[in-house]
């Protein structure tokens, strides 16, 4: 399912998850798994057998704006965050990803579907990697950053010119 993350004042984790699936039983035999560590919460959705994903889950999750780090993981899904200030890593199997309002460190990267990232007073690195899908990606002109952007199948765009482009 999808996974969106957004930022808000508070200074609570608060997660929503919707469950679907073709019958009640397979409902019920999808499992959401939360563990909260000192510093971490970890949210998975667990199937009853690796092959029967008769459904999913999708979550909507909101961080508090001062979030140091944040990891998302899909296998068939598409991810969204919207004002992570810290470090961000989203990965999707199948899935486009988009991420508004990056300024720290990023990795993005999904096999199937595009990528967009729009960056707000960045001053570090990012990485962004589809193999079946475009990258677009929207960076402020004080931009002081490295940015590595791979595509196999499809085209990349960002709003500035490239001062070096690897072949």
């Amino acid at each position: 399912g999808t996974i969106a993350v957004r930022c808000s004042d508070g200074n609570e984790v608060e997660i929503t998850a919707t469950k679907h699936a073709e019958s009640q039983a397979d409902l019920d035999a999808i499992r959401i798994e939360i563990k909260q560590g000192t510093a971490t919460i970890e949210v998975h959705t667990v199937y009853p057998s690796p092959r029967a994903r008769n459904g999913g889950v999708s979550y909507e999750i909101v961080v508090p704006k001062d979030l140091g780090n944040l990891e998302a993981n899909s296998a068939n899904g598409s991810i969204s965050a919207q004002n992570v200030s810290g470090s961000v890593s989203m990965k999707s199997e199948n899935g486009a990803i988009t991420a508004t309002s990056l300024r720290g460190p990023f990795s993005l990267s999904t096999t199937n579907g595009c990528i967009n990232a729009y960056c707000t007073d960045l001053t570090v690195d990012g990485l962004l990697h589809t193999t079946n899908g475009s990258i677009t990606l929207a960076l402020p002109r004080s931009a002081d950053a490295l940015i590595d952007a791979t595509t196999t199948v499809g085209q990349i765009k960002s709003n500035l010119s490239a001062s070096k482009v690897n072949k």
